[in-house]
This record gives C-alpha cells, sequence and structure tokens, in this order.
C-alpha cells in the first residue's frame, strides 16, 4: 500500500511538472526591484510577422525611459538581406548607423548595430544585435536619449553580449 502511495505521488508530480512545461515558457526574476513572475506563452508563437516578447524600461529622464526589447522576427531572410534591409530603412528614416560588426551568436550569424537618429520628436541613440535562424531574426534593441546614452552604454553592452538562442528554436 504504501508503494502504491508512493507511486501515485511520483505519477501526480510527473504530470504536473508536465503541465507546468506546457504552460509556463520562462521565468523572469528581478532581485532589484523584489520580485519575479513566470512568463507564459500568451497563444504561441505565430509564424509570421513580429512579436515583442520583452521589454524592461528604466526610469524616464526628460520624458523618455531608457529601454531594452526583444523582438521576434519570422521571416526566413538570411543576416545579409536583413542587414540590408535595415540599413535601407535607416537611410529612409534618416537614421545615421554609427557602427556595425559581424559575430556569432550561439553558433548562428548575427551583427551588432550602433545608430543615432530622431524619432518621436526625440533624438535617441540604440544598441542593437540581430541574430538570424533558419525561420526567424532575434533583434535586441537598447535604447536611450543621445544625451545620456553614454551612461547607458556599458549596461547595454552587457545586455547585448547576454543574449543567446536556447533550443532548436529557429535553428538551421
Amino acid at each position: 500500500m504504501k508503494r502504491l502511495i508512493v507511486a501515485l505521488i511520483f505519477l501526480f508530480v510527473a504530470i504536473q511538472t508536465v503541465h507546468a512545461a506546457e504552460t509556463l515558457r520562462a521565468h523572469f526574476e528581478d532581485p532589484e526591484f523584489g520580485f519575479s513572475l513566470d512568463v507564459p506563452s500568451i497563444g504561441g508563437q505565430g509564424s509570421t510577422g513580429s512579436i515583442q516578447r520583452l521589454i524592461v524600461f528604466g526610469a524616464p529622464t526628460n520624458g523618455f525611459a531608457p529601454n531594452c526589447n526583444v523582438q521576434v522576427q519570422h521571416t526566413a531572410m538570411g543576416l545579409k538581406a536583413y542587414m540590408e534591409m535595415s540599413q535601407a530603412q535607416f537611410k529612409q528614416r534618416k537614421i545615421e548607423l554609427v557602427a556595425t560588426a559581424r559575430r556569432t551568436v550561439s553558433g548562428l550569424p548575427a551583427s551588432t548595430l550602433h545608430y543615432r537618429g530622431t524619432l518621436g520628436g526625440r533624438h535617441l541613440e540604440f544598441s542593437a544585435l540581430a541574430v538570424a535562424g533558419r525561420d526567424r531574426v532575434w533583434l535586441l534593441t537598447c535604447t536611450a536619449r543621445a544625451d545620456s546614452f553614454k551612461r547607458y552604454q556599458a549596461p547595454f553592452a552587457k545586455v547585448v553580449d547576454s543574449f543567446r538562442v536556447i533550443g532548436k528554436s529557429g535553428r538551421p
């Protein structure tokens, strides 16, 4: 009888673990602000378009909050074509590309970008990372007002350097 109870408890825990793995996709902890939360899938990944999966804001200064965000752009476009498209969009919007450099992230082709321009009436500066997978591009962008960008440059660089692709998602 004891073995049966232990087996049933084990089975219950296993089922709950599988169920939790199906509904929870990530866990976020923020010790600086004193909270944590489980991030649900919220309807799955989809297969087209762009999804803003994460955005983190700092305290606003002069009407703008420095921020970092991650978009998942579902496209079969390789890194070269993606970078060419991005640079054409920058030219169209009169955004200055300050620097770009190739690298690999999790074995995938990637490129860092540093650019600046006026958007929404604000002169902004950006540090970004584009990583190309088989069927998507991950775009991490950190933004601050141009007049305060230097203050955030080191933390933004740490965010960019920490980005990794996990699992088989989008891998060739």
